[in-house]
């Protein structure tokens, strides 16, 4: 794709993951507007292909692909287990981390 900026025109690869071309060119719009504030009329697609997964350039692609991607929960919250032991005032901080 190319885009058009003040600066002049600037050549990018991006990969996509979706079920249709059609998804694929859509998170392209939303991603060049969120990342680089590009409109859709400064975007030219050059190209677009469907790609292997062992072909993928990009990590965060290369990780769906691999295998079994992990997910962590980063801010697991310890609940009381019974509503007595449930109290409304602490008198230290909340941990957010895993303790």
């Amino acid at each position: 794709q190319t885009q058009s900026t003040w600066a002049g025109y600037h050549n990018m690869y991006k990969e996509y993951r979706d079920t249709s071309l059609c998804g694929a060119i859509s998170q392209m719009y939303m991603d060049m507007a969120g990342r680089h504030r590009a409109r859709a009329n400064t975007i030219h697609v050059i190209r677009t292909a469907v790609i292997p997964p062992e072909k993928a350039k990009r990590g965060e692609i290369k990780i769906f692909s691999e295998g079994n991607p992990k997910f962590p929960l980063l801010n697991k919250i310890s609940r009381a287990p019974i509503k007595k032991f449930k109290s409304v005032f602490q008198a230290k901080r909340p941990s957010l981390f895993n303790q």
